[in-house]
């Protein structure tokens, strides 16, 4: 039995960086962006390392569009597949970040676009690079959307300020709803009719108990409290 599938563009003949990443320091990695095929879920991986910051999809200075075109045809295809399922979308750069580094408007507007164009938003959208948890509400196109932020391994936690439904000031109705300075996973639970996460910090070596548990019910687009 077939569990998962995974779709990803043509694997490139040998490693390299998309421009102008070669002038950072991102690895060399052929197949950098992809699409993850499961029973309940499908996640998008791009690539935003093209600039270190902020986060940015094209290459070659704006003028390599090929992920861009890639993530517009793979969306198409999802939006006339008959099997409904809840859909992530992953990057390195967040959208939205009020700590430690900030977040990527210029990748918001790329993928918001192509979003846009045919009609299909993410259930959720998860990235890093901000060295702590974070997470942010969107309500767009009919859906409340998490953003969670989960740079919480290797390098220590970054100060976060007091988040309790703050506006974020981007015109849809975003909100800042919780953050945690700590080391920590999240664990995600898929569903057909929802999804859920839950961060788990490390505090004295240990997980003690989930912070910040949500749900997004997959019919409504609602996000509620786990």
């Amino acid at each position: 039995m077939r569990f998962l599938r995974i779709s990803a563009r043509k694997q490139l003949p040998s490693r390299t960086k998309p421009l102008p990443a070669a002038s950072t320091a991102s690895m060399m990695q052929p197949g950098v962006y992809w699409m993850l095929d499961t029973p309940f879920l499908r996640i998008i991986g791009l690539y935003s390392n093209c600039l270190e910051n902020p986060g940015f999809l094209e290459g070659d200075g704006g003028m390599d569009t090929s992920q861009l075109d890639w993530l517009e045809a793979t969306l198409n295809s999802i939006a006339i597949d008959k099997a409904k399922k809840a859909l992530v979308i992953a990057t390195h750069h967040p959208s939205y970040s009020s700590a430690g580094h900030s977040g990527s408007s210029e990748m918001n507007q790329s993928i918001d676009l192509i979003c846009q164009k045919v009609g299909l938003y993410p259930d959720a959208f998860l990235s890093g690079h901000a060295h702590n948890y974070q997470r942010y509400t969107r309500r767009i196109g009919g859906k409340q959307i998490p953003y969670l932020v989960i740079g919480t391994g290797g390098i220590a936690p970054q100060r976060v300020p007091e988040a309790s439904g703050q506006p974020v000031d981007d015109g849809f109705g975003t909100t800042y709803d919780a953050a945690l300075a700590s080391y920590g996973c999240l664990y995600v639970t898929a569903s057909a009719n929802n999804l859920k996460f839950e961060f788990w910090p490390l505090a004295d070596g240990e997980r003690n108990q989930a912070y910040d548990p949500i749900a997004v019910d997959l019919a409504t687009h609602v996000v509620s409290r786990a």
